[in-house]
């Protein structure tokens, strides 16, 4: 199943996603920044344990999109993997209390 703008629970995690990344929507897999703003406001009401997105967020001057970061500034507490920029840090904090896990070229296992 692709979690675009849905959550699925499995074992007890609540996981949702969003697909694509925040770019010109005439263009494939991309979504307006109001789009995806709605979207991420819309699923992160639902409470997730994870978020799954393709682009992080810019986050202490680390490479990724703003219009992220401005989508889950009132998050509350989710970890959110990303990808598609690499950081050499994989962790960062995102106000609103988000974490951002960058999972480009690392291998992660989530486990109880």
């Amino acid at each position: 199943d692709v979690l675009d703008g849905a959550a699925v629970v499995r074992d007890g995690l609540r996981v949702a996603g969003i697909g694509g990344i925040v770019g010109d929507p005439r263009k494939p897999w991309r979504k307006s920044p109001r789009e995806f703003t709605r979207m991420a406001r819309a699923i992160l009401r639902e409470r997730p344990d994870v978020l799954l997105l393709h682009g992080p967020p810019e986050v202490d001057g680390r490479r990724g999109s703003a219009d992220v970061r401005h989508a889950l500034d009132r998050s509350g507490p989710v970890l959110v993997a990303c990808g598609h920029a690499h950081w050499s840090e994989p962790l960062a904090d995102v106000r609103g209390g988000a974490q951002a896990l960058n999972v480009d070229a690392r291998v992660v296992i989530l486990g109880r």
